[in-house]
């Protein structure tokens, strides 16, 4: 039997698509983060959390599909830095149908009123990128950050290299009641406290030739 792996979008349950949501509640078995889960307890259905057993997953998954209808939720979009590529490394592509969901990138830009189809837009999870080559490249360039690349990280690193004049978007709890985005230059980011994992946006205020 085929599994699914859903996107369950920025974080909070009015941004999972309904097809999304239909799959989750005709599920038996659904795997993912703590709080992907955390709707189902007391469903009936198994949970299995993902937070310390990635590897173990293509197992677990082999071991019940057959008589399970199996979801596998992942935050955000599938397509964007997801479990979908460890998924795709794992099984062949006829095991599993994907439901993709809205990225936080996404919802950022829907958020300040930008478009990003002249953007560059990617993850600092574990890599270094040229912020500055980006900046004059790009209009905008959407981040996906860490504990190490933070929006001070990130601001101090525009300034050591004479662009402050350039608007920076903090994200942080995308989509919940506390949600909170910051607008500032860097000079003004720089010394902020943000939480781990947030979104940023940096918009050029002018062209870089």
């Amino acid at each position: 039997m085929k599994f699914t792996i859903v996107g369950m979008g920025p974080g909070h349950p009015d941004y999972v698509l309904p097809v999304a949501s239909r799959a989750l509640e005709n599920a038996d078995l659904i795997i993912g983060g703590r709080r992907h889960l955390a709707p189902f307890e007391g469903s009936g259905k198994t949970l299995v959390q993902v937070e310390g057993q990635i590897m173990k997953l293509p197992e677990i998954i082999r071991e019940n599909r057959e008589n399970n209808k199996i979801v596998v939720a992942v935050s955000g979009d599938t397509g964007f830095y997801s479990l979908l590529s460890f998924m795709r490394r794992s099984f062949e592509e006829t095991a599993f149908d994907v439901i993709p969901g809205i990225s936080s990138l996404q919802y950022m830009y829907g958020r300040i009123g930008r478009v990003h189809q002249n953007s560059f837009v990617g993850s600092v999870h574990g890599r270094d990128l040229e912020f500055a080559k980006l900046v004059k490249e790009y209009e905008t360039v959407g981040l996906l950050t860490d504990q190490k690349n933070t929006p001070s990280v990130i601001a101090q690193s525009l300034m050591n290299d004479q662009l402050d004049n350039v608007t920076m978007y903090v994200g942080e709890r995308l989509s919940y009641d506390d949600e909170c985005i910051t607008k500032g230059q860097p000079s003004e980011i720089k010394d902020k406290q943000f939480d781990d994992l947030v979104v940023v946006i940096l918009e050029r205020t002018e062209n870089y030739g």
